[in-house]
This record gives C-alpha cells, structure tokens and sequence, in this order.
C-alpha cells in the first residue's frame, strides 16, 4: 500500500508542477512536495472518516449502487 500511495503523492506533485507551467506560476518543489501532501493528507482523513479499511478495499460494498428509497 505504501507503494501505491508514494506512486499517487508522485503523481499529484507531476500534475502540480505542470499546471504552475502552464499558468506560469513560480515553482517552488518543497512548496509542491508540502502541499501535495498535506492533499494527500486530507483525502485520508476523509477516507478514513467514511468507512473502515476493510470496506473501502471490497469494490462492491464501496460503489454499491441504490435507489433514494434504499437508501432511506
């Protein structure tokens, strides 16, 4: 898992730098590097505050589809 989650970290920090490119923004890398894993950070915390672990790894329960009335 660790590794999947410094491969998403690399991959937000990639996508960071080329939209400061493109919108010709300064770079600063350890600005990046912190704020990509503060994002990083967060999208935990909520995840975590969703459902437990052994949930959010079985697909079926995580996007488990229903109608408004199921649901209420």
């Amino acid at each position: 898992f660790k590794k999947v989650r410094e491969a998403y970290l690399q991959f937000m920090v990639s996508i960071a730098k080329i939209t400061r490119e493109d919108r010709n923004i300064t770079q600063d890398d350890d600005k990046v590097w912190e704020e990509m894993m503060q994002v990083l950070e967060l999208e935990t915390d909520i995840a975590n505050a969703t459902s437990p672990a052994e949930e959010r790894q079985d697909v079926t329960v995580l996007y488990s589809k229903m109608t408004l009335g199921e649901l209420q």
